[in-house]
């Protein structure tokens, strides 16, 4: 994605998110293992305009699209416990500890960034 070695920057998403504060980001391009995939905003007011527009398909052509109205429960996934919230580490490996059965990745929305007006 980036065009160079560095892989993707590691960080959490979390409730009250940039999505949350700003509803007005419809959608962000992500880097999942090294892959870009379209992160739609749940909270935007314009998904169903997005979803009509080659940007989208785009993604959806090729299978790149994470919508979270379409993962199953849970939706949200809470780190219970006396650990440093500050060690992405410890805090992933919490994560499955407490949640068997999922895969964590952690991203972030801070490297790169684009503004698409549809």
């Amino acid at each position: 994605m980036r065009g160079d070695d560095s892989g993707a920057t590691r960080a959490f998403a979390a409730t009250f998110s940039d999505f949350y504060r700003f509803p007005n980001i419809d959608a962000a391009v992500v880097e999942v293992e090294r892959k870009g995939r379209l992160l739609l905003n749940p909270f935007s007011r314009r998904k169903s305009d997005l979803t009509r527009t080659r940007f989208y398909s785009f993604f959806a052509d090729i299978g790149a699209v994470l919508d979270i109205d379409e993962f199953p429960a849970p939706k949200a996934f809470i780190v219970r416990g006396e650990i440093d919230r500050g060690d992405e580490n410890a805090v992933r490996k919490t994560l499955c500890d407490q949640y068997p059965g999922y895969k964590f990745i952690l991203f972030d929305m801070r490297s790169y960034g684009l503004i698409v007006k549809v």
